[in-house]
């Protein structure tokens, strides 16, 4: 995935809902239970710094 390097830790224009659907499938992802994998979301995710402020709007289900 030759594109994951070329992101920048600094997104623009990019919803912060988006951010929140992506963690969730990273979530998930990497949950030994996983009802589905997504290899590509995980590496991006790796790409990407979380916005802090969201972390008061983040809430798992578990």
């Amino acid at each position: 995935m030759p594109y994951v390097t070329q992101l920048s830790s600094q997104l623009t224009g990019v919803p912060r809902t988006m951010l929140m659907t992506t963690r969730a499938r990273v979530e998930e992802h990497q949950r030994a239970d996983a009802l589905f994998g997504d290899p590509q979301a995980f590496a991006w995710w790796g790409a990407i710094a979380w916005d802090s402020e969201l972390d008061q709007l983040w809430s798992p289900i578990t």
